[in-house]
């Protein structure tokens, strides 16, 4: 309901991050994606529909795959966290299905960004081959802090 209240007629992007840091808040991304097309209708339908971009840097792309959810339309993460894993490196990725998107996207990075360096690259893909492991024992011992905030209320 928020969302909804927020549209107006010049939207032009529906902004959301989740997990929030460091709320750990969840939004529903299914709800904001049927938000949106109920009041702007499909990007077939309204080309001029705002995009829907998800900022998924605390769940990772390991727990979370926005572009999998049906109506978002861009994924971003900052690979300088969980990504890069030793915070050695200032990245971060933005990623779309969408073919306009994309295309509008090599425009301002061709004007206003830099790509990474070797250095930043190399060490970006070491964290990334660690990053299965390093997921599943953040999910473990969560797991395990959960259950021992269970039994000790």
């Amino acid at each position: 309901e928020a969302y909804r209240a927020a549209f107006r007629q010049n939207t032009k992007v529906v902004y959301c991050e989740t997990p929030a840091n460091p709320t750990c808040r969840i939004t529903d991304l299914k709800g904001v994606a049927k938000a949106v097309d109920d009041f702007y209708g499909n990007r077939e339908s309204n080309p001029d529909r705002p995009w829907i971009m998800v900022d998924g840097t605390f769940a990772t792309p390991y727990h979370q795959r926005s572009l999998d959810i049906p109506g978002v339309d861009v994924s971003i993460q900052s690979c300088t966290k969980y990504l890069g894993g030793h915070s050695d490196i200032l990245a971060g990725s933005v990623s779309s299905k969408s073919p306009q998107f994309l295309h509008g996207l090599a425009k301002v990075q061709k004007l206003v960004t830099a790509p990474l360096n070797p250095m930043d690259s190399y060490l970006l893909m070491r964290g990334i081959r660690t990053l299965d492991v390093r997921m599943q024992r953040h999910g473990e011992n969560a797991f395990r802090v959960a259950r021992m905030l269970e039994e000790h209320p």
